[in-house]
């Protein structure tokens, strides 16, 4: 594997999803937010169900965070959304470097997404808006793989399975 490629596969992303994740986690939420964010928290908390349709693939992923050493409980869930969202800042990142193969455009364009107001704003909160990006870039991240190569099969079931 050469230089570029571990800096394009790697190092880059990496440092995407740091410095994203520690601009996010400086500005969090300490506390409930308005909206469904006390929901959601107490949903993650109790692993109880939030209004329908329960999210509960959130409800469980955050649960986990629930169980962090510091911070209050919100601060702990909205944390989930930070982390989620820093994820789908590295999945843009990779989307965009598959269809420009230009890395200083695939970083601009993943920080762009970053730091615009409402992506930011539902990345300090609990809300399910961040998993769902998650998920949304990780399909599409897939099919243009699958576009690529048709052939592979395994990029096939992972299709289903986020479609689950």
């Amino acid at each position: 594997m050469s230089k570029k490629d571990i800096l394009s596969n790697y190092i880059l992303p990496f440092l995407l999803f740091a410095f994203t994740l520690i601009v996010y986690i400086l500005t969090l939420s300490r506390s409930v937010y308005f909206g469904d964010s006390g929901e959601l928290i107490a949903a993650a908390y109790t692993l109880g169900i939030a209004h329908p349709p329960g999210y509960p693939l959130y409800t469980m992923l955050a649960h986990l965070f629930t169980y962090l050493p510091f911070g209050t409980l919100a601060f702990r869930v909205n944390l989930f959304s930070a982390v989620t969202s820093s994820l789908t800042v590295v999945v843009i990142y990779f989307i965009c470097l598959k269809l420009t193969s230009n890395r200083l455009a695939s970083i601009s364009a993943s920080l762009f997404l970053a730091f615009s107001y409402l992506f930011w704003l539902y990345s300090l909160v609990a809300e399910v808006f961040s998993l769902h990006a998650l998920f949304v870039t990780l399909i599409i991240l897939v099919s243009i793989s699958i576009f690529e190569n048709p052939k592979n099969l395994k990029l096939f079931y992972l299709l289903s399975l986020l479609l689950l």
